[in-house]
């Protein structure tokens, strides 16, 4: 542990080590971020020349200017973010290559994918990994969101020539993570076969609110939230397509003729600021929206946040935090009240579930949730759920211990969302 701006700053010895080393040298200068040499960088890595779109290039200068001149990224942050900027520049052009040397890709029909959507910290990360249970369900893993065509089975002449191996790649990302702040795990668990959020998807076009829930980059967020979100989304749809067409031509390679894609199961919280958009893309989604008292949910998703930013730089204003997570919620969810409200969304294909409800009696709240939306919840899909809890208690690395809790003020957010909570009838947290 070492010390920032008065706060513990939860990082491991090795990492506050390398970062008093970046503050002797400059880290900037150990590790510059500029798009032109990174965009070079990734096609002389990969071979591959076309990234599409242009349209990308926007959102990835705005990036890269906030991460250096407003995140106060120490060495490992600025480490992660242009690792992280490069892997997925290299998988864009993967994905480029991939559509243009097999054009049957966009032919593929993504049927009635179900999305979770909501606050995080409201259950959903439990409910999607019940979801994926269903043998009729597919979600993709964080593997496949991340580098969606580095699959050896299927690409073996792109893969010969970038002899990259895509989960490698993604738990070392994540083992990083916990090295550097071990706290992490009991606030979030990733590795490369656990699913992840939409945001992954969308980072392919540098729209997305991962870049903002790890690093302080008040720019970027803001053209983020003000610049139309259907780019970003028609990516989501490309690399979904990609992902069926690989388990397609897997299924014909060991003999099946008669390949019958599962359905998508997706989570991502901020799709509630675009509902519209995403029924534009995908009019027969189907939605679960989950909820929970907010104000809990700010202190959760704070504490979050803070060991998400504190492991790329070593200072944090959580009262900061807390209130953009707090005024972007807010406006969250009382857009998607008055959209289901004004029947501008179809509220015949969103269901609802609460926190309450999920943790106390699981089985038989996800079955409701079956018959809101028209599924069938087979006893099969029941029993593979009840058997994943069984064997995934909710505190297996410890209890979320929520940092800076003092930094939000509860009567004021359960006044701030007392709207909300009426709507949904939402139940007070102690």
């Amino acid at each position: 542990m070492n010390k920032a701006s008065g706060r513990q700053v939860p990082q491991s010895s090795w990492a506050s080590n390398l970062n008093c080393l970046g503050d002797a040298n400059a880290a900037a200068d150990l590790v510059p971020m500029d798009m032109d040499t990174m965009l070079t960088a990734a096609q002389s890595q990969t071979g591959l020349q076309d990234y599409g779109d242009d349209g990308f290039r926007e959102a990835l200068s705005i990036l890269i200017d906030s991460l250096n001149n407003e995140a106060a990224l120490n060495l490992t942050g600025r480490l992660i973010a242009k690792t992280e900027i490069s892997r997925l520049l290299q998988s864009r052009l993967a994905i480029i290559d991939t559509e243009i040397r097999y054009p049957e890709i966009a032919q593929e029909k993504i049927n009635e994918p179900l999305f979770i959507i909501g606050m995080g910290r409201t259950g959903s990360s439990i409910l999607y990994e019940c979801f994926m249970q269903d043998p009729t369900h597919r979600a993709p893993l964080a593997w496949e969101k991340k580098l969606p065509c580095f699959d050896a089975a299927v690409n073996q002449g792109y893969r010969a020539a970038n002899p990259i191996d895509p989960i490698d790649w993604v738990n070392a990302e994540a083992k990083i993570m916990y090295e550097v702040d071990d706290s992490l795990r009991s606030k979030h668990e990733t590795h490369a076969h656990l699913p992840e959020e939409c945001s992954q998807l969308m980072a392919h076009e540098f729209q997305s609110g991962h870049f903002f829930s790890r690093n302080n980059v008040p720019s970027y967020a803001l053209w983020n939230a003000t610049n139309d979100v259907t780019p970003a989304l028609n990516m989501h749809k490309r690399i979904l397509k990609i992902l069926q067409w690989q388990k397609r031509q897997v299924s014909k390679a060991s003999g099946e003729s008669n390949y019958q894609p599962q359905r998508w199961i997706l989570k991502y919280g901020g799709h509630m600021a675009c509902l519209p958009q995403l029924f534009a893309i995908y009019p027969d989604a189907k939605v679960i929206h989950t909820h929970r008292d907010p104000s809990v949910v700010v202190q959760s998703m704070t504490s979050l946040i803070a060991s998400l930013r504190l492991m790329r730089s070593d200072s944090f204003d959580a009262g900061s935090a807390a209130e953009m997570l707090n005024a972007g919620m807010a406006k969250g969810l009382g857009k998607v009240i008055q959209e289901r409200s004004d029947a501008l969304v179809p509220t015949e294909q969103i269901a609802d579930i609460h926190f309450s409800e999920l943790m106390t009696d699981t089985i038989t709240t996800i079955g409701k949730a079956y018959k809101a939306l028209g599924m069938p919840f087979s006893d099969t899909a029941k029993t593979a759920i009840e058997d994943y809890l069984q064997a995934r208690p909710r505190t297996q690395f410890g209890k979320h211990k929520y940092a800076y809790a003092d930094s939000v003020d509860l009567e004021r957010e359960r006044l701030r969302f007392q709207d909300y909570m009426d709507h949904y009838a939402i139940a007070v947290e102690s």
